[in-house]
């Protein structure tokens, strides 16, 4: 933030701080008092955007922090749906799942042996006790995203296309059509630090769920007692049908005999943004994104120490990842569903690098 304008006039002077023009790209002019009532003034939304992240106005809830929602005045009054095909979101965002043992880690790599620029001034070296673990983690991250420049470069990779486009065209559509009908979503709250208007876990016993229904049915149920068990056996079939319609999408990009093995699909509707990990999985995913949208690539990190991005086209193709690193959907419009394949029994494997699912990827694509 800057301290003061080119005239040296402190900027905390409310009306006469603006009276000067706006800041510099890069830079927010922030006036008010803390805690009651602060402006912020900047020259661009991607500039505010950076602005709020470096600043600590709005911090990532993937660890908890305090969430500071911004009133913006209007004509900017849907800034949350204002994106930009393909804008990562800022990079303190995409470090913040991490460990604080990580952050710490590659910030001593990044920092060269005659860097001599003093760390964050709102450090506090001597932070103990679980209140201070928080704030640790979220200077550790500023630090580290200041280390790295503020970005990283992309590589970009298409996801795997199916190997029986006509099969998957056809129930490509019966997917869709699902989604938009799906009224289970509305009974399902948000996960915990991840923004989409509808996010749902299945498992894979909703198809046994579905057959135990259908038996009960069979049997002489009370008058009284029908129409309940009605009404639950269709929210169960409603869920085996997507899953059924789910998994055999899912089959069109493998051969015969090859398909991947999963316990869990999750479900969403325009999820946005939301860097984290998945770490209750216990291998990698397969990703599919269906619908009428622009952008909303899958993005992971990549390289050696996550000194790069990788953004994958999920749609119509399937992508593969391994949830257990921090990974996140880049800016889009229009409509965007997403279907994850994942696992989270088993024995664990072992993480491949990113470039192994880049080449699967890519072999699953060839003659395609």
């Amino acid at each position: 933030v800057d301290a003061a304008d080119e005239m040296g006039r402190p900027h905390d002077e409310g009306e006469k701080a603006s009276a000067v023009g706006p800041p510099r790209h890069g830079r927010a002019r922030v006036s008010g008092c803390p805690g009651t009532e602060v402006t912020v003034e900047v020259p661009t939304l991607r500039d505010l955007k950076l602005a709020l992240s470096f600043n600590g106005l709005e911090v990532p809830l993937t660890h908890g922090y305090r969430h500071y929602r911004l009133q913006p005045a209007p004509p900017h009054d849907n800034i949350v749906d204002e994106q930009v095909p393909g804008e990562d979101p800022p990079l303190v965002a995409q470090l913040a799942p991490l460990s604080t043992e990580e952050i710490l880690t590659r910030l001593k790599k990044a920092r060269r042996e005659d860097d001599i620029s003093p760390p964050s001034k709102r450090r506090k070296t001597q932070a103990k006790g679980a209140k201070n673990k928080t704030l640790a983690h979220a200077l550790a991250v500023n630090d580290l995203a200041r280390a790295m420049g503020g970005v990283r470069p992309v590589d970009r990779c298409p996801g795997a296309a199916p190997l029986r486009r006509y099969e998957f065209k056809e129930l490509r559509g019966k997917l869709l059509e699902a989604l938009r009908n799906f009224q289970d979503f509305f009974d399902n709250p948000q996960r915990k630090g991840v923004q989409s208007r509808r996010y749902l876990v299945l498992k894979r016993k909703v198809v046994d769920d579905a057959e135990k229904f259908r038996r009960r049915l069979t049997v002489d149920v009370p008058d009284e007692y029908r129409r309940d068990v009605i009404g639950t056996g269709n929210k169960v079939r409603e869920r085996a049908r997507l899953w059924s319609l789910a998994d055999k999408a899912l089959r069109t990009f493998f051969l015969e005999g090859h398909h991947p093995e999963y316990d869990s699909l999750a479900i969403t509707s325009d999820f946005r943004g939301s860097p984290h990990v998945d770490k209750k999985d216990t291998s990698h995913q397969y990703v599919l994104a269906l619908g009428d949208f622009e952008g909303g690539e899958l993005c992971v990190e990549a390289g050696e120490g996550g000194e790069k991005v990788l953004a994958v086209d999920v749609r119509n193709r399937l992508g593969r990842l391994d949830g257990r690193v921090p990974h996140w959907v880049n800016g889009w419009t229009g409509e965007r569903f997403s279907l994850v394949f994942f696992r989270t029994g088993g024995t664990p494997t072992p993480m491949e690098p990113v470039d192994a699912h880049v080449r699967w990827m890519k072999s699953q694509s060839i003659g395609s």
